[in-house]
């Protein structure tokens, strides 16, 4: 009687110890396929930020209010409706491993006309082998090819979106800027490691959620991951260097 008590607890142990293995089978299985669900998403995956731009006064006319006050005065109007119609529009990253493209999405005409007096107004696309912003300018299209951006990254951090980013300071040092273009603050993470941003900024070792730089102020509002985003060239152009685009437009 005894041994088959032995027995039977010998085989409920087993089934026990049984059950117990299949489940941390089943655990252990489900956690690779969360890693590997998450690792898509972070590294692998295509998609597309959404931004807003709280922009300041340009430089052109804060420089002419601080030293020509009376010439200000006549435009004025015009300054503070530029400021106006710049804090309305948004902008949208679209991008992929390799690829980016940013532009503004324009909801009237009203928007369209004002990005047409913006120096950096323009469509911005990044690949492995390019980075420029393309633009029209004197009825003739421009692919500005962007000068490289030197990065110093700092212990800075704060949370954006959930994503904790790093803020680092780049500037142009081969350009000939007559504003403060030339110098940006951005804040990236390294949690969506692909080096793309608003504008064109890149050359980090992550994706780029806030930049600041002359009145442009950029603030990521909304991620959203897709696979298998496409990303068109913009219409070709005549190609020029930041410096050859600053002498065009003064």
């Amino acid at each position: 009687m005894k041994s088959n008590k032995f027995l039977c607890a010998l085989v409920f142990v087993f089934t026990i110890q049984s059950m117990v293995k299949n489940e941390i089978k089943v655990i252990k299985t489900t956690l690779v396929w969360v890693v590997l669900l998450f690792s898509t998403q972070v590294f692998s995956q295509s998609g597309t930020v959404k931004y807003n731009n709280e922009a300041e006064m340009s430089y052109y006319y804060s420089n002419l209010k601080q030293n020509y006050p009376e010439k200000f005065k006549k435009i004025q109007h015009f300054a503070t409706y530029e400021k106006k119609m710049l804090n309305q529009i948004n902008y949208k990253l679209v991008f992929s491993e390799h690829k980016s493209i940013f532009k503004p999405i324009v909801k009237n005409n009203e928007e369209k006309m004002i990005l047409t007096t913006q120096k950096e107004g323009g469509v911005y696309y990044k690949d492995s082998v390019s980075n420029y912003f393309n633009t029209i300018r004197r009825s003739e299209t421009f692919d500005v090819q962007l000068a490289e951006i030197k990065w110093e990254i700092t212990s800075d951090s704060k949370e954006i979106l959930g994503y904790k980013c790093f803020k680092a300071i780049g500037r142009k040092n081969d350009i000939d800027s007559f504003d403060s273009s030339s110098k940006i603050e951005a804040w990236f993470t390294e949690k969506i490691n692909l080096s793309h941003g608003p504008m064109g900024i890149n050359g980090l070792p992550g994706l780029v959620l806030e930049a600041h730089f002359d009145h442009y102020h950029f603030y990521a509002t909304e991620i959203k991951f897709e696979s298998h985003k496409e990303i068109s060239k913009p219409i070709e152009g005549k190609s020029i260097d930041e410096n050859q685009y600053i002498k065009l437009i003064r």
